[in-house]
């Protein structure tokens, strides 16, 4: 059994890099999707907070597309455009708009933002307004 396993390890290894860079073509294709749709949609995060164990962001109130309360946005990373979590407005004050962490926040992300209780600097992030159907 071990040396007919042996005896396909190169091809399977081969196969298996292929698909790997398949995926990794892929993600940055997807990604690059992602930010020529996002453009017009793209908030600035001002800060990021962890209030009673949840996750809020308060991003910079723009006059385009309009926001309202209950509506989605999704974070992502701008380099590699990995998720970061996706979140719900909540409050929409007269400069910045208040969501919360609803879903996929990023462990790492949110471990952090914990222990510091909260961030004002994320230059590699972005909200992305994701539009709702009223």
């Amino acid at each position: 059994m071990a040396t007919q396993r042996a005896k396909y390890y190169s091809s399977l290894h081969s196969k298996a890099l292929q698909a790997i860079q398949y995926i990794e073509h892929l993600r940055k294709s997807y990604f690059d999707l992602v930010k020529q749709i996002a453009d017009e949609r793209q908030f600035e995060i001002i800060r990021v907070a962890n209030v009673n164990g949840k996750m809020f962001i308060v991003i910079q109130k723009r006059k385009t597309p309009k926001i309202y309360q209950g509506d989605s946005m999704v974070v992502v990373h701008k380099e590699d455009g990995l998720l970061m979590g996706i979140f719900q407005v909540t409050e929409i004050r007269l400069k910045e708009i208040y969501a919360q962490g609803i879903s996929d926040l990023d462990a790492v992300w949110s471990g952090y933002v914990r222990q510091r209780g909260e961030v004002h600097m994320t230059p590699n992030l972005a909200a992305i307004y994701i539009p709702q159907e009223k």
